[in-house]
């Protein structure tokens, strides 16, 4: 989504004894675009455990550096970029 800002800016110019003024609008346009991350339906048997590299299914067009956050009540975040999970519990997790 772009986003624009404005702000108007006012420059003198002087040699000591005359100054001239210009106002000028600059608009800052903010292209950042988001970024995307494509996981696959997984399933994990009781007992197991898996952890998923993150960076290597994740993807940002700007280049930017990701950051990952779990939303949700299974697994937890580990190493900054990795998903872990183990299943404790006798129900099949498609996590």
């Amino acid at each position: 989504m772009m986003k624009l800002e404005s702000t108007w800016v006012k420059l003198q110019a002087s040699n000591g004894s005359d100054s001239d003024f210009r106002r000028f609008k600059v608009t800052v346009i903010d292209n950042n675009r988001a970024p995307s991350i494509e996981i696959s339906d997984l399933r994990i048997s009781v007992g197991e455990e898996m952890t998923i590299d993150l960076s290597e299914l994740s993807t940002d067009p700007d280049g930017d550096s990701l950051t990952y956050e779990l939303v949700g009540q299974f697994g937890q975040i580990i190493e900054q970029n990795c998903f872990s999970m183990q299943v404790k519990c006798k129900l099949e997790c498609t996590r």
